[in-house]
């Protein structure tokens, strides 16, 4: 605000501005805004975060279900595909966590194990969305049957089931044009004959109880962390 630092009183000033010197060209009587602390923790971890979203979206981008991948195992499309998960939702919230937790004074232990808490979480989350993308309601979901199906999306339950040797779910995935709706339900069907779907709702139990731990670790008070554990399980929902 202008001529904001020559009307504040002299406490309010010298807390929000310094001064340059005399010879400002700014003509503000050599003050200006004094730039925020740095903490170097936050800086730190605000950077391996970016990094891991880079190398996350590589890993995305450079996962297909068409012609270009035909030589690659399903082993190696479902380790892809969890690795770019946890660079990319499990990094995220991991990130907001730990900066919280450093923002609030907590020391590195702490930091540590509400960045696990994050990580793991995110990673739950996706497994949960992804199972809504193939099995959720349209009613609750606010969209259509199948929707990842339809977009042949490189899903958790896809990749899990590609792992397990579903061929007939890549034959259906490879082929040209729009899949009908049969199509898309035979493919779901396989997907979950494979074994992929229970195999991706317990992982997701099992990564929530993991976030969960590292909470507690983190915060041994459960009244403090009551909402956080009501929001992880509500994140987590899906489709039985």
């Amino acid at each position: 605000m202008p001529g904001y630092a020559h009307r504040a009183d002299p406490a309010t000033r010298d807390r929000f501005v310094e001064r340059d010197g005399p010879g400002d060209p700014c003509g503000d009587g050599g003050r200006r805004p004094a730039a925020a602390p740095v903490d170097r923790a936050g800086v730190r971890i605000l950077g391996d975060t970016v990094q891991q979203l880079l190398h996350g979206q590589y890993t995305v981008l450079g996962a297909t279900l068409g012609p270009d991948a035909t030589g690659r195992s399903g082993s190696d499309l479902l380790r892809d595909c969890i690795t770019a998960v946890e660079r990319r939702s499990g990094a995220l919230l991991g990130c907001a966590c730990a900066l919280g937790a450093v923002a609030g004074g907590g020391d590195p232990g702490t930091v540590e194990q509400l960045r696990l808490f994050g990580v793991r979480l995110g990673l739950a989350v996706q497994f949960a969305e992804d199972l809504l993308g193939i099995w959720g309601d349209p009613a609750v979901t606010g969209r259509p049957t199948f929707p990842d199906l339809r977009r042949r999306r490189w899903s958790l339950p896809v990749a899990a089931a590609l792992a397990a040797g579903a061929d007939e779910l890549a034959d259906l995935l490879r082929r040209e044009g729009r899949l009908s709706d049969a199509e898309l339900e035979r493919a779901a069907k396989v997907i979950e004959r494979s074994g992929a779907r229970a195999w991706c709702v317990q992982q997701g139990e099992d990564l929530l109880a993991q976030a969960l731990l590292a909470l507690d670790l983190a915060i041994p008070e459960p009244a403090a962390v009551a909402e956080l554990v009501a929001l992880a399980r509500w994140a987590t929902r899906h489709p039985a």
